[in-house]
């Protein structure tokens, strides 16, 4: 499994110049691929090293993938305002993309893979997108 603090320890021995990269592993959480792989779809889209990564680019690398994403509508639950309050608002069960000004987090089966879960980050949610697999490893594989 690839969680935030794995993949910040690949970036630190293996990309020690990349910034930025909040897109990067939030793709390689949501898709549970590995840094690198996730690194070179977002840069096949337009991504350069260091810099940020456009919502498009980030969506159309998980479709690669085999991952659609839509956005999410509460049923029963009251939308989370903060990624503090993510974890706890969402669903335990599924992939989410939360968009901040500026950033981009996962939540995955109601973990926030993200340098703001230690931090109980108060930045505003503008938009929350549900992922959720099109294709199966061996339909992809072909």
């Amino acid at each position: 499994m690839f969680t935030y603090k794995e993949l910040s320890k690949v970036v630190q021995k293996y990309y020690p110049r990349e910034k930025g990269y909040c897109a990067v592993i939030a793709v390689s959480v949501a898709a549970q691929v590995p840094f690198g792989k996730a690194r070179s779809l977002l840069h096949k889209q337009g991504r350069k090293e260091g810099k940020g990564t456009r919502p498009e680019w980030t969506y159309q690398s998980l479709l690669s993938l085999g991952y659609t994403t839509l956005p999410w509508v509460s049923c029963k639950r009251e939308r989370p305002k903060t990624l503090a309050s993510a974890a706890k608002a969402l669903p335990k069960q599924g992939t989410f993309l939360l968009h901040t000004r500026g950033h981009i987090s996962c939540v995955r089966d109601g973990v926030l893979e993200d340098w703001a879960a230690d931090r109980k980050s108060r930045k505003r949610i503008l938009e929350i997108m549900k992922v959720t697999e099109t294709t199966t490893k061996e339909e992809r594989q072909c």
